[in-house]
């Protein structure tokens, strides 16, 4: 007797719900894009108006309280470390005057890390799976970039990391210069807009995904 056996199903339709979910990620990634490309126009006319001033903060502070606040402010910690400085000297009657500078660029980190929790939870999360998936996806250069700008973001955004190691693309080369005698600041002042390139470049890419027809 001739037994009815189910037919072999078909990768298409397997296919067709990875399109979806890619197309559904795509969308959220474009929404992303746009609200780090915001964070970097309000930057890029934060240093236009206010940076100098800012850089002033920081050197008068490292005068008035020398030998409490860091010598060298090389990474976000040393930053926050000195704007806990400025409080305490606030609440001891020794009002820092510019203390609205330090805390001006600490909000601008602020915004950037809770842009990036959301990236990783609403875009990066999601993209690994995809990544991982057994449908193959086009464009493997595309891919690779992705993995690489990833892993740039996650590693050069914990507080302690150097600013001044990171390297601006060279577009950006001039645009956030600070004056010759303010260079050891420099590292500092370029810092997030170069985090704010990386998260909007894997927003950017992620739309470049395609996945391989059956």
């Amino acid at each position: 007797m001739l037994m009815w056996a189910p037919p072999p199903r078909s990768n298409v339709s397997s296919t067709h719900s990875k399109k979806v979910e890619l197309q559904n990620l795509q969308k959220e990634a474009k929404q992303h894009l746009r609200k780090w490309n915001q964070l970097y126009l309000e930057y890029a006319d934060w240093h236009r108006h206010q940076c100098e001033s800012f850089v002033g903060a920081v050197k008068t502070l490292q005068v008035v309280a020398h030998g409490v606040v860091p010598r060298d402010v090389t990474c976000i910690s040393d930053l926050k470390k000195m704007a806990e400085i400025a409080e305490i000297m606030k609440g001891n009657g020794r009002n820092f005057h510019n203390f609205h500078k330090l805390l001006a660029y600490l909000d601008f980190w602020e915004r950037f890390c809770h842009l990036k929790d959301d990236l990783e939870h609403c875009v990066l999360l999601r993209l690994e799976n995809a990544l991982q998936s057994t449908v193959t996806l086009r464009k493997e250069d595309v891919r690779t970039e992705i993995l690489a700008v990833k892993s740039k973001l996650i590693h050069q955004s914990k507080e302690s990391f150097k600013c001044s190691s990171v390297e601006l693309e060279k577009e950006n080369l001039y645009t956030y210069n600070v004056t010759s005698c303010d260079s050891r600041y420099e590292g500092l002042v370029r810092y997030l807009p170069i985090l704010f390139g990386y998260a909007a470049r894997l927003c950017y890419l992620v739309g470049h995904l395609k996945v391989e027809e059956a």
